[in-house]
């Protein structure tokens, strides 16, 4: 079985985003290119099993200082989940267009708001996903 592998630094590079149940303990997820943690283009969809890290201890200690590399067992599957590309899409990109729409229209105040409900929000999932990455049997 190979390793399905993605490197960024500070969220520069690729990371896999999205996990969708496929069969008995895999997952489905997407390799993204990101520049600062957003999405840019979907590389290829995989079958992984979260619980087959391929990550060293050193690379858990570079992980504090930028350098992420996730390194799960895994396979390609045929084609690219548009569901969960279209969906990634959505979650990063929707908001942020909300806001610059409306943003004139709307006091600073609730902009401010708005904004932070964004981040937490996208806080919230990468602090999710993780856990979901970390889970051992």
């Amino acid at each position: 079985m190979k390793y399905v592998t993605a490197k960024s630094f500070f969220g520069c590079g690729t990371i896999l985003y999205g996990w969708r149940p496929a069969s008995a303990g895999r997952h489905i997820v997407t390799r993204w290119i990101t520049i600062i943690f957003f999405p840019i283009i979907p590389v290829g969809s995989y079958t992984i099993d979260f619980m087959k890290d391929g990550r060293s201890a050193a690379e858990s200690v570079l992980s504090m200082f930028g350098f992420v590399r996730d390194s799960l067992e895994g396979e390609a599957t045929t084609s690219v989940c548009w569901h969960q590309v279209i969906g990634t899409y959505l979650y990063v990109y929707l908001p942020w267009t909300i806001a610059l729409y409306f943003g004139s229209i709307v006091p600073a105040f609730v902009s401010f708001i708005m904004t932070s409900l964004i981040l937490a929000s996208w806080f919230f999932a990468a602090i999710m996903m993780r856990r979901v990455f970390r889970k051992r049997t």
